[in-house]
């Protein structure tokens, strides 16, 4: 539920006119700290009522949280009919990207494992395969699209947090030179 104390050095602390601090989860998960209750009771008071909030998440917080459960096919497979604005094409290139690409590597995984490690991996695989630079971004932006938005909030968060991406690996190209894929999120 979460825990209160004084944050004094004062030897008996029952009896210092120092304020209490509470400590507790909240619904996303994080921890939080506040501070300035003047009496034991009002210090659970305020611990009751966060955790009679946090019981009482909201019904997105809980299908986010099931989601995360969720392995990559099977979100994947659920996620593309969802996406009423892609066009027949669109649909033809997605499916072709996830049949080819995503799902062979990533289909069992769990949804509330992808990491920037997991992402790396998996264009570090594509690129043993020789697979282009473009076919890379292509592929990746549609994990991204489909799985990776849960990647932050799957644990619980009221609001999602996709990791924060760098770059994919450097690859040479015929002539030896470096070329770079940037991949960038944007964070809400």
């Amino acid at each position: 539920m979460g825990s209160f104390f004084k944050g004094c050095n004062c030897t008996r602390q029952g009896r210092c006119s120092h304020p209490y601090l509470i400590r507790y989860r909240d619904a996303s998960g994080r921890q939080r700290e506040e501070k300035d209750y003047g009496t034991q009771q009002d210090a659970l008071d305020r611990l009751t009522k966060v955790y009679r909030h946090k019981q009482d998440t909201p019904k997105q917080a809980r299908e986010k949280r099931e989601l995360g459960k969720q392995r990559c096919g099977e979100y994947c497979s659920a996620w593309l009919p969802r996406q009423r604005h892609f066009g027949p094409g669109t649909i033809r290139t997605v499916n072709r990207l996830l049949d080819n690409h995503v799902l062979p590597s990533l289909e069992s995984r769990r949804v509330n494992t992808f990491s920037p490690t997991v992402a790396d991996d998996f264009i570090q695989a594509m690129e043993e395969r020789s697979t282009g630079l473009a076919t890379q971004q292509n592929a990746f932006d549609t994990l991204k699209k489909a799985a990776l938005h849960l990647a932050g909030h799957d644990h619980g968060q009221a609001r999602p947090r996709p990791p924060r991406w760098s770059r994919t690996p450097t690859r040479r190209t015929a002539t030896g030179k470096a070329t770079t894929m940037l991949i960038t999120s944007r964070t809400s």
